[in-house]
């Protein structure tokens, strides 16, 4: 791209794209951990722009998967624990 965009247009994109995780399972894994020991978000939204409806499908299921392995392993708080 370089000499097509202008550096505003650089720069939108790169922001754009400053917490995209892209690869294998494993590779989202570890970036989603690192993420969410950077920013302690309180929620994580995906978006998947993969054409293939079963391809998409596959990627939110591996993503699922990733969720509820690093859910179990979430320390408990002992102020949400009655919850």
């Amino acid at each position: 791209m370089e000499g097509r965009w202008t550096a505003a247009e650089k720069a939108t994109a790169e922001h754009a794209l400053t917490y995209a995780i892209v690869g294998s399972a494993d590779t989202v894994r570890r970036g989603i951990v690192q993420f969410v020991e950077r920013e302690e978000p309180d929620e994580i939204m995906a978006t998947a722009m993969i054409f293939d409806h079963p391809a998409r499908l596959r990627s939110f299921e591996i993503l699922a998967e990733i969720g509820r392995d690093l859910e179990a392993r979430r320390p408990v708080s002992p102020i949400g624990a009655g919850r």
